[in-house]
């Protein structure tokens, strides 16, 4: 099986990237953090009409019909670019309202007039006032209208938090296919996250220089890069993979996706703190973004639910099939 993304899937990728380090570099969104919304409504509807929610829509309910393996490689872009807003959960959402064949709420959401937050027990992730909370389980999903929200204080300074009173059911699809496609798209995030500070560390330890020397030439910040960019590498094979046998939809897919999302937790848990170790006293004072990394790999993990319910999975006896 090649696990390699065509030029295309590469391209779109790519495009991404460039317009995120362009126009919503970390320092914007630092200068932005004291703000309401992180993200406004002009840079909402501009991220609508690039397709950001529409990758995985079929062509014939006004999507691009790219699939799952599009979608994950751009949420790996907004992982290593730390980009905010409920870009999963509205995503998601799509899928939901596609299962459910509501052609007004698909245009709603692909035009980027809703935004919709991610609801975990009783605190939503990125939830406004009469706007939609997304509930993801193993059993199904469920898109809710909100009907109040008090503020919580997050521990990602990028990420919403309040507690959350829902009202009507908008949508909802049953089954264990949504929360599959949440786990691979939640590991891309956190393996972009893993590979960004793996990217910072390596960086700095070429140009901060102790007794005349790089840091990087001394023994125990040469082998934590290593170990960073190891972890990386493992966690994107396992999702690669995953993310293709969830595509095709494999017998095997479930499991291979609850994989995927414990090595790229392993991978950004390790990652960030290890980012921090390696840039000394400035990695771990507010100024840095190195502290900013690991907050939102918390945050992330957090809105995943909890880890029983992928270890489960794992501990599930699966055949496996290879094409």
């Amino acid at each position: 099986m090649d696990l390699t993304p065509s030029n295309a899937q590469r391209d779109i990728a790519d495009s991404v990237a460039e317009y995120l380090a362009a126009e919503l570099p970390v320092e914007r969104i630092r200068l932005a953090l004291d703000d309401d919304r992180l993200i406004d409504d002009r840079t909402w509807a501009q991220w609508a009409a690039m397709g950001f929610f529409s990758l995985g829509v079929p062509e014939s309910q006004g999507g691009l019909g790219l699939g799952l393996i599009a979608e994950f490689l751009i949420f790996g872009q907004f992982g290593r670019n730390l980009t905010p807003g409920p870009l999963l959960s509205t995503v998601l959402a799509t899928h939901v309202a596609v299962a459910n064949g509501d052609d007004d709420l698909i245009g709603r959401l692909l035009a980027g007039e809703e935004r919709v937050g991610l609801r975990c027990g009783s605190l939503a992730h990125d939830a406004e006032p009469s706007g939609m909370v997304l509930s993801v389980t193993g059993d199904g999903a469920m898109l809710e209208r909100v009907r109040s929200l008090t503020p919580v204080r997050s521990v990602d300074p990028t990420v919403a938090l309040a507690e959350v009173e829902v009202g009507e059911q908008v949508a909802r699809v049953d089954g264990d296919a949504l929360q599959t496609r949440q786990w691979i798209l939640g590991a891309s995030v956190l393996l972009g996250l893993a590979q960004a500070t793996a990217r910072q560390s390596t960086t700095y330890a070429q140009m901060r220089k102790q007794f005349g020397k790089p840091i990087g030439s001394f023994q125990a910040v040469k082998h934590r890069c290593a170990d960073m960019l190891t972890r990386c590498h493992v966690a994107e094979s396992q999702l690669h993979f995953a993310a293709l046998r969830v595509a095709s939809g494999s017998a095997d897919a479930r499991i291979q996706a609850a994989a995927a999302v414990q090595l790229a937790i392993d991978a950004a848990r390790e990652n960030t703190a290890v980012n921090i170790q390696n840039h000394g006293g400035i990695g771990f004072t507010a100024e840095h973004d190195a502290g900013l990394y690991l907050k939102r790999a918390v945050s992330v993990e957090a809105s995943l639910g909890s880890s029983a319910q992928w270890l489960a999975v794992l501990q599930q006896p699966t055949r496996m099939e290879f094409a």
